[in-house]
């Protein structure tokens, strides 16, 4: 419970670039239910929907997602799709709208003059979803994510935003745009069934007109297909038989940072790396009818209990609640306090793979970190759907991952800068980033039930040059205050 809203840090320098405006969007999934609730049905019924869930939700029946590609998202209690906190509700039991009149958000454009732009700052602050944004009959020009900007602008027609992601986006050419009427802005999901409860809307506004929208969105056909940018796939639904969709998907390798922001010593393969690390996302099983949990090769999250910070005395948390180092399995999973030490200036290297059903999306705290070769699932050309992991990563059961020569679907020549990126189910990711930000930092599944339950580890980075502001804390209301 609370106010929420977007925290903008801008350069020391700007650039030659004046936006008429700025507008930031936080994009969200809306639950009735807080997570750890959520959390509390699953232990208790051992699933997220237990058949007498209508009764205790009294919201009916809840929606399965799947996504284009097959693969699921976290088993959540989505009921809307809200941009700066304002959307519409649509009861699942009927299909009728909410009675709610709170107006949807807006965006008012004031000036239309050649040279106007105005940027968008998108942020997914959702728990659940990757969200596709799109403004009808607006081209979006993309030029920074996570607050890195990229070499060159990149011009598409939607735009995909993993949870905890942040893409900069302008729109620009306005005189071009029919400013007599004004426009829907589209967030939704990836539902292969596109359920109409997942539809976000907002509406840009043109200072001549006050009406509701009458746009359309664009229609994507084979011979005029749309550009979808930040695709954690190879395909975007359904071929034809000439294996063609209404859809050009751009992946992270059509991405490239701005010059300025690249480590190129982290993009040399024969760099020496100091620790290198593989971390297979993997759920464990629930036994004895005992709730499962997603984690990092079998290991979930659990953090020792402290009379003090464990910034303030990291060894002692590692002692505290060591990790066995035991083989574990799917149905042997240990949860621990899960970490990686490394020492200043060190070069860490984590191949990330995702051998479950679901999407994840990892954000890494404290520091950026370099793409420096993304493999994506094979995907049968008809349907768009997966039909094998890529090939080039191998793990067994223990979750013991051999790393083959790349060769299908993959590319190992990123220059892609980041701290959040959406990891696909049957994809990988070797990232690379120095260890120059003393301190105890997350690595972690933005998707929120995911890391409630324990993907999750900590990286101690150089513990003897972590400085504090006091050593005395005191703990008010179960938290530590200097």
């Amino acid at each position: 419970m609370g106010l929420m809203g977007g925290f903008i840090v801008h350069p020391k320098t700007t650039s030659d670039r004046e936006e008429q405006g700025e507008f930031v969007l936080l994009l969200s999934d809306w639950q009735h239910f807080y997570t750890s609730e959520q959390h509390h049905l699953l232990i208790e019924s051992g699933q997220f929907y237990p058949n007498d869930l209508e009764s205790l939700t009294q919201s009916g029946t809840i929606d399965y997602f799947e996504a284009i590609d097959g693969s699921r998202a976290a088993e959540a209690l989505v009921t809307s799709i809200l941009i700066n906190g304002r959307g519409q509700y649509i009861d699942p039991r009927n299909g009728t709208m909410g009675s709610s009149t709170t107006p949807l958000e807006y965006l008012k454009i004031d000036s239309v003059q050649n040279n106007s732009t105005y940027r968008l700052r998108l942020i997914n602050s959702g728990s659940v979803f990757s969200l596709k944004f799109s403004i009808d009959q607006h081209p979006l020009k993309v030029i920074a994510s996570d607050g890195v900007p990229f070499a060159q602008p990149i011009i598409v027609d939607q735009l995909i935003i993993g949870l905890g992601e942040r893409y900069d986006v302008i729109i620009d050419n306005l005189t071009t745009i029919n400013n007599t009427i004004n426009y829907w802005i589209r967030v939704d999901t990836m539902d292969k069934n596109n359920n109409t409860r997942w539809h976000g809307l907002a509406i840009l506004q043109y200072a001549a007109t006050n009406g509701m929208p009458i746009s359309k969105p664009q229609n994507c056909t084979v011979l005029q297909p749309c550009r979808i940018l930040n695709c954690p796939f190879s395909q975007y639904g359904p071929g034809d038989t000439d294996k063609r969709t209404p859809f050009i998907c751009l992946t992270p390798l059509n991405m490239s940072t701005h010059e300025n922001h690249l480590d190129h010593d982290l993009l040399n393969e024969k760099i020496q790396i100091n620790i290198k690390q593989t971390l297979s996302l993997t759920m464990v099983e629930g036994q004895d009818d005992q709730a499962g949990f997603e984690s990092f090769n079998y290991i979930g999250m659990k953090y020792p209990s402290m009379t003090e910070p464990i910034l303030h005395n990291p060894r002692l948390a590692r002692e505290l609640l060591s990790c066995s180092n035991r083989s574990l399995d799917k149905n042997s999973g240990e949860k621990c306090y899960h970490n990686i030490v490394a020492q200043y200036n060190d070069i860490i290297e984590l191949l990330l793979v995702n051998h479950d059903d679901d999407q994840h999306p990892l954000h890494l705290h404290g520091s950026y970190f370099h793409i420096v070769e993304q493999g994506l699932a094979l995907l049968n050309s008809t349907t768009g759907e997966i039909i094998a992991d890529n090939p080039n990563v191998e793990c067994d059961e223990q979750a013991v991952c051999i790393y083959n020569q790349p060769n299908a679907c993959t590319t190992n020549n990123m220059r892609l800068v980041k701290d959040t990126v959406i990891l696909p189910k049957g994809g990988y990711m070797r990232i690379r980033f120095r260890a120059q930000n003393p301190g105890v930092w997350l690595l972690h599944c933005h998707t929120e039930p995911h890391l409630d339950r324990g993907m999750t580890i900590v990286f101690h980075i150089a513990e003897d040059r972590i400085r504090l502001n006091s050593t005395e804390y005191i703990l008010i209301d179960d938290y530590y205050t200097p």
